[in-house]
């Protein structure tokens, strides 16, 4: 049984878009990239999935499976008719599920009522790099300071 990875390769990222790499999709809900996952199961058999889709309103936690279909298909086949001899083509499963970071990639940093209800949100793949600064911006904003011009690229959005 052969071990396969996948990853996603630069050569895929559209470069026309100033999206960062981790999204999909641009601000008209084009798709920009594909993420695809591999993984080998205890008993040796291969899973692979994982994509990202949106749904068809904001409280749509559905799996649409003619979606999956197509976009296994499209992804999953198209990218590795070598190993089909590998497949049984069964589906083991769906689920759904929350991204944890907003459609246009940046977090929400912002207070959301005027009167001391703050947020910090969304960081996404991008929180291991960027909260520390936001967060020092945002207790600095807390203790009554003027709110750092830095954080108005993280105001909430409609």
């Amino acid at each position: 049984m052969p071990v396969v990875y996948w990853f996603e390769s630069y050569h895929d990222w559209n470069t026309k878009h100033t999206f960062p790499h981790h999204m999909t999709h641009d601000e008209n809900f084009n798709r920009i990239t594909r993420h695809a996952y591999g993984k080998r199961s205890p008993s040796g058999n291969l899973y692979f999935g994982g994509d990202r889709f949106f749904p068809d309103h904001d409280a749509d936690y559905e799996v649409n499976k003619e979606t999956i279909d197509e976009l296994f298909k499209e992804k999953i086949f198209r990218s590795l008719p070598s190993l089909f001899k590998f497949f049984s083509h069964e589906e083991a499963g769906s689920w759904a599920g929350i991204m944890p970071f907003s459609k246009d990639g940046y977090a929400t940093i912002d207070c959301l009522d005027g009167e001391g209800l703050f947020v910090a949100t969304g960081f996404g793949a991008s929180g291991i790099m960027d909260s520390p600064g936001a967060m020092f911006f945002l207790a600095d904003w807390l203790r009554g300071n003027e709110k750092h011009p830095y954080l108005n690229k993280f105001e909430k959005r409609a």
